[in-house]
């Protein structure tokens, strides 16, 4: 079974103004909830995670991914481990993207997955330092490397 963890990007997907993008990472999204009612994903969420899906501005968006998180998460990180300061200052990550980080890497987890551009070109540094695979979520579900790793 392979441990991941989402971070919110990914969850908005399918609720997103369309786009090629957005629709193609939307359809690689529901691909891994079914990979979890499969019993081949396990997701980790954070409080990280709850903080900014409170945030989400649209009612009807944010009850949407909370809805999601709440049927397809396994385990939770209650809190946001130190070491998101030293990921923020090595990686120059916006605060939030780095406490995501940390709690996927406290979590233990294999893969962090998200669509944020800025984490996306830094994914070998991150990979090369913490030991993560990191992706965004057309690859995750496309990758022969994770096909191995189920």
């Amino acid at each position: 079974m392979v441990r991941i963890y989402l971070d919110t990007c990914v969850w908005c997907r399918p609720f997103d103004a369309p786009s090629r993008r957005v629709t193609e990472e939307a359809e690689a999204f529901l691909r891994i909830l079914r990979m979890v009612n499969e019993g081949e994903v396990v997701i980790t969420s954070s409080v990280v995670l709850d903080d900014e899906i409170d945030r989400i501005s649209g009612d009807e968006k944010r009850e949407s991914v909370n809805e999601l998180v709440s049927r397809a998460v396994s385990e939770r990180i209650g809190y946001i481990p130190k070491r998101y300061r030293e990921i923020m200052n090595i990686l120059k990550l916006k605060v939030r993207d780095a406490a995501h980080l940390a709690c996927a890497l406290e979590s233990n987890v294999e893969y962090f997955i998200t669509g944020d551009d800025n984490i996306l070109r830094k994914s070998k540094d991150i990979m090369r330092r913490y030991k993560i695979k990191v992706c965004a979520p057309t690859e995750f579900v496309e990758s022969d490397e994770r096909k191995d790793d189920i």
